[in-house]
């Protein structure tokens, strides 16, 4: 069983959740057997997962290039997977044409036209506008794939219900996270302190909460212990990031995190106010493992802890919220029990067995009866038929410009 992942970019699992979600993939990928094989037209950056350690084989690819036609018939994988849905729509077409007898898998990673009203709803108010122009090419890039992976069960929920998509199509995955570091091994309360948060900068959400949580700490910094500060964690730090800086008010920007659990396990609380996003959050998946309790906003918990106790309110209330991370911050008692509940729900509901094997045993399912899977997927025959293939029609346009020049 050979199998390809088409990447946006190259993972960097230290970095981002969407590089840590691609890790997970890649294992399960390596779980079927045969080779696993990871191609991306981006740039490496340094903190790139290496191929050679990580039990991948490397490949560049170029966007609107012939040439990948013929290096995919000869590599000839049985499944390929896209990495967030411009891939699909971007080499999907190439790969149903080269190798037809391929599953296709689209991961989302998070589902974008959520994250985008979200965003659109924050900036202009107004009722959640679900169906924007991301939604349709979201929503087509789904219906092309033979199975997509929602990282989210409230996506996943959202897809059915609201978009009217064939739960055959589609299959929950989530966060990897088992076995956890042994509880005896944990940092203790009394070693502990200052409150954190920590996101890749480049995620507009992040940036976003950064801000908030920049606003906001000069208004609720009394509820902690006198010289408490907040110390804000997150790769490509921007010299727009930098200017929040101000240790004055006890507020650091302390850029990228070597070891995101690693520093998560020196802090006491984790802050995680999210006012907009999709998906499930890394930050909050490291510091379970970091045995940090995280006060969370409802976006960052959505989809993370099924009916399980958090370990803390989860609210968008400002007051509420800082008044959780205090109590945390000042009660042992509550710190403990926090820590414990984080561990039991990254143990009941991130559990990578499970998960591998569910994962693992769908997509061999899809495969063994590929033909009849794709003879029920009514919108992915209709989307095929010509007159609605728009996005390979373009590539095709703009790799004969390129060959003209």
């Amino acid at each position: 069983m050979r199998s390809l992942l088409i990447g946006k970019t190259w993972p960097e699992p230290a970095s981002t959740a969407a590089g840590r979600r691609t890790q997970d993939i890649v294992q399960v990928l390596a779980m079927l057997g045969g080779d696993v094989h990871v191609a991306s037209p981006a740039q490496r950056t340094a903190f790139s997962l290496a191929g050679a350690s990580a039990g991948f084989t490397e490949h560049d690819i170029a966007v609107n290039d012939d040439a990948f036609d013929a290096w995919l018939a000869d590599l000839a994988p049985d499944i390929v997977v896209f990495d967030r849905y411009v891939m699909e729509e971007q080499f999907g077409w190439r790969v149903s044409t080269v190798c037809p007898g391929a599953v296709r898998v689209l991961d989302t990673s998070d589902l974008h036209c959520l994250r985008e009203a979200r965003a659109e709803q924050i900036k202009h108010g107004g009722a959640l506008s679900l169906f924007n122009d991301t939604a349709l090419r979201e929503i087509a890039a789904i219906a092309r794939c033979d199975l997509t992976l929602l990282i989210s069960p409230v996506e996943l929920e959202l897809l059915v219900e609201r978009f009217q998509v064939p739960e055959f199509l589609l299959h929950h995955t989530p966060f990897m996270l088992t076995p956890l570091p042994d509880e005896n091994t944990l940092v203790p309360y009394q070693k502990r302190q200052h409150v954190m948060m920590i996101g890749n900068f480049l995620h507009a959400p992040n940036w976003d909460a950064t801000q908030w949580l920049r606003a906001q700490w000069p208004h609720w910094r009394h509820k902690f212990p006198t010289g408490t500060e907040v110390h804000v964690y997150g790769s490509y730090a921007t010299e727009k990031v930098q200017q929040l800086h101000n240790p004055a008010q006890g507020f650091h920007i302390k850029g990228r995190a070597e070891d995101a659990i690693a520093t998560l396990a020196q802090y006491r609380v984790n802050l995680a106010y999210l006012r907009y996003g999709a998906g499930i959050k890394g930050k909050v998946a490291d510091a379970w493992l970091a045995g940090t309790p995280t006060v969370a906003s409802p976006i960052a918990a959505e989809g993370m802890h099924g009916d399980l106790p958090w370990g803390s309110p989860v609210t968008d209330d400002a007051e509420a919220f800082f008044q959780a991370a205090a109590e945390l911050y000042r009660q042992p008692d509550v710190w403990q029990q926090a820590v414990m509940q984080g561990r039991n729900v990254a143990a009941q509901c991130h559990d990578t067995l499970m998960e591998s094997v569910a994962l693992s045993g769908r997509l061999m399912e899809v495969q063994q009866d590929l033909a009849a899977h794709r003879q029920h997927n009514l919108w992915g025959r209709i989307l095929q038929q010509q007159q609605y293939r728009a996005t390979e029609y373009m590539s095709r346009w703009i790799t004969e410009k390129n060959r003209l020049r």
